[in-house]
């Protein structure tokens, strides 16, 4: 009944970028939430509508495990994917998959963060999600 961490937890995208993202690409999000959370925090940041595809803690194997991945390009319908994503386990889910693997450092990261991603498998290392959008020009 009080507030905790969750409601202080932020996009680390604009959701005006999501928005532009959404009308070029098929969104998806893979995460190891209970859908439950992580619906409400989509709904919450008003951008729920702009996802194809949101795989859950109930939904599939968790990350190493490509399961849940691959059930994300299976919802989504699309023959060739990237998978940003901001720890190993991300990466090498993404790998396993046969989808393409991007880091991120997350915010608060130091360069440590950057390498344990190149290590794990990521194809390039990008210092924001925001980032992202260079990458489809």
């Amino acid at each position: 009944s009080t507030g905790g961490l969750r409601e202080r937890e932020r996009l680390l995208i604009s959701r005006t970028l999501l928005q532009r993202l959404a009308k070029r690409v098929k969104l998806g999000v893979v995460t190891g939430r209970p859908r439950s959370e992580a619906e409400w925090f989509l709904d919450r940041m008003g951008i729920r509508t702009l996802f194809d595809s949101i795989v859950c803690l109930e939904d599939a194997a968790r990350k190493p495990d490509p399961a849940p991945v691959r059930l994300a390009v299976e919802q989504m319908e699309v023959e060739r994917a990237w998978m940003l994503g901001d720890t190993p386990d991300d990466v090498r889910a993404a790998s396993a998959a046969g989808v393409l693997p991007i880091g991120v450092v997350a915010p608060g990261d130091d360069t440590r963060a950057a390498a344990s991603l190149e290590a794990a498998g990521a194809v390039t290392v990008l210092s924001s999600v925001a980032a992202v959008e260079d990458l489809l020009k």
